[in-house]
């Protein structure tokens, strides 16, 4: 003897299975494509601070009975994308969180390149090679700090997109940001190729 209600209620949940599992696939396959489009244009990174406000979207949208911490292991499984991984010093702490890693070499498991901003302090990149340390770009003098990351990523990005090795990238990166502070604002002081390398060859060949 067969319980019709029970029987009504496992096909829904078979149904709803296929279509999570169809919905994940389709997210993978557009991160998938996302990942490709941002390596073909060397701008393949990860920001901490838009999947951190993805994720608080997420957890608003939940209703539930999936918990919290269930919205974020999925979160993370579909995470793992990532070729570079871009950071200043509270939002790698919050990406270790999130990773659910004790160390910023454990953001390694997501991403194949660290790169860790630090203010005066320069930044550093870590990879499977190891790390490299990044002097500090000196500026003129410091003004407005808002959209320095920015301008890191671009400085890095025209080095990738050049060939060049992640040491001179990350100097390229300091070089562009130590501009972009000197002005109020964050596109009021963006500088000429020739004015990037001519601080770059401070510290390293050009």
């Amino acid at each position: 003897m067969t319980d019709d209600v029970l029987e009504r209620l496992r096909e829904q949940i078979a149904a709803a299975d296929r279509q999570i599992l169809e919905l994940v696939n389709r997210r993978l396959e557009l991160v998938g494509e996302i990942r490709a489009h941002k390596e073909a244009h060397s701008v393949a990174f990860f920001d901490p601070g838009q999947e951190e406000r993805l994720l608080a979207r997420l957890r608003e949208l939940n209703g539930g009975p999936l918990s919290a911490g269930g919205v974020e292991r999925l979160f993370r499984e579909l995470l793992d994308r990532s070729t570079y991984f871009f950071g200043n010093e509270a939002e790698i702490v919050r990406a270790r969180r999130l990773a659910r890693v004790t160390s910023t070499e454990g953001l390694l498991k997501a991403a194949e390149v660290i790169v860790a901003t630090r203010g005066s302090r320069g930044s550093l990149i870590i990879s499977r090679d190891g790390r490299i340390r990044i002097p500090r770009v000196r500026p003129r003098e410091v003004v407005d700090v808002t959209g320095a990351g920015d301008a890191y990523r671009a400085g890095f990005y025209a080095g990738l997109a050049r060939g060049l090795d992640l040491r001179r990238c990350g100097i390229l990166a300091s070089s562009v940001a130590s501009f972009v502070v000197e002005k109020k604002g964050t596109q009021s002081n963006l500088p000429t190729w020739s004015q990037v390398l001519r601080r770059a060859r401070r510290h390293a060949t050009f």
